[in-house]
């Protein structure tokens, strides 16, 4: 492992641990608890968790896009629309069962770090609502987005 996949690899898994910790101490209350106000209706705290979820799948498959040489998403993607719709499909899910389908997303995120080759880092491709980015950029952006939502959670919650 190079020295620059290995910093990428630390950056994601103390970026899992730290926001995981924060994740894991969450209360009943504290799950049921608004974070953000949207015009579909609240996000609770447990709807931030199911929304990591679903990014971190959906992100495991842009970046194997971009690792590939693809584009990682489709030029009409529409961000707020998917989030409108993806929020809501994990509602049914536990507490529990999102932590284990964000741990399981995490995985294959570092998986796929430690098999791309140093020069892949380099490639780039273009999403709707980031540009032009490369893969190590958007390994990055992994860890920035789950950063900031957690951070978000916590200033809701008075933490």
């Amino acid at each position: 492992m190079t020295d620059r996949i290995a910093a990428l690899r630390s950056l994601l898994h103390s970026n899992h641990q730290s926001t995981r910790a924060e994740l894991v101490a969450l209360s009943e209350a504290d799950l049921a608890a608004t974070v953000y106000e949207t015009a579909d209706g609240p996000w609770t705290a447990k709807d931030i968790l199911g929304h990591l979820v679903d990014a971190e799948q959906g992100l495991f498959l842009q970046l194997s896009r971009l690792a590939a040489g693809d584009d990682p998403l489709p030029a009409d993607f529409d961000v707020d629309r998917w989030n409108r719709r993806a929020v809501p499909r994990r509602r049914s899910l536990s507490y529990q069962e999102l932590l284990t389908e964000l741990d399981a997303a995490r995985s294959q995120i570092l998986g796929l770090l430690e098999s791309v080759d140093e020069t892949a880092l380099d490639q780039t491709g273009s999403r709707p609502d980031m540009g032009t980015l490369s893969l190590e950029d958007l390994f990055r952006w992994v860890a920035g987005h789950r950063d900031h939502h957690v951070g978000d959670l916590r200033q809701a919650l008075g933490r």
